[in-house]
């Protein structure tokens, strides 16, 4: 008899270690969050402190825009067809990037690298085309330092352009990403961060096209 409920005590004790193991486990399973959800925040605040860049830049341009002192003004550098074909570019840029994330959702890495090409491709246009525009306003003397609605007008969209240029390689890196390691949580996110961060830039191109182009086509 002594030593069935010496065993029956060991099993209860047992028992209540088992529980209170399988409760710690849960509530730490419950107090770590996901690293995919952090870095996704993360990237956010860095996009959010982006925007007080670009909201300053914004700023500045509207204070400048008419201080010419007998250059250029906005009349004589926007071309609106131009800007208008930059702007579907960039449109349809992220229209790749749409179908490259739902290639990722299917598991065809394949076809996520060739959509992100496509995108590369398609913002490489763009950025070459920007690039002219500034090289065809220097070489006919107005450049930046001719005048401060030159200087506003270039710092914006050069902050903006040398923005493209970083999402340009960031796709290239992805590209070799995706051979190397396939389709891991990893990489999704890492595709997730690059979607927000081209999308961003396409909001701020918007921007640019209606309040510095269109604004002053009118």
């Amino acid at each position: 008899m002594t030593d069935q409920v010496l065993q029956n005590e060991h099993h209860d004790h047992a028992a209540c270690d088992h529980n209170h193991d399988h409760a710690h486990g849960h509530e730490h399973s419950h107090g770590h969050h996901d690293p995919a959800g952090k870095v996704i925040f993360g990237f956010w605040l860095f996009i959010l402190s982006d925007c007080v860049l670009f909201a300053a830049q914004f700023a500045t341009y509207s204070v400048l825009h008419n201080n010419t002192f007998g250059n250029i003004g906005i009349a004589g550098v926007a071309s609106m067809p131009w800007v208008f074909s930059q702007t579907l570019l960039l449109l349809v840029s992220c229209m790749a990037y749409g179908l490259s994330l739902n290639s990722l959702h299917q598991g065809d890495v394949r076809k996520v690298q060739a959509w992100l090409l496509v995108m590369f491709l398609i913002g490489l246009l763009f950025v070459h085309q920007e690039f002219m525009q500034f090289h065809a306003l220097y070489i006919t003397g107005h450049s930046w330092h001719e005048s401060a609605f030159l200087s506003a007008f270039f710092s914006l969209l050069g902050t903006h352009w040398v923005h493209l240029c970083v999402g340009l390689l960031w796709m290239l890196v992805l590209i070799v990403q995706f051979s190397l390691q396939k389709i891991t949580p990893t990489m999704k996110t890492r595709l997730i961060c690059l979607g927000l961060f081209w999308n961003f830039l396409n909001l701020i191109w918007v921007c640019i096209f209606t309040l510095v182009y269109l604004m002053g086509a009118i």
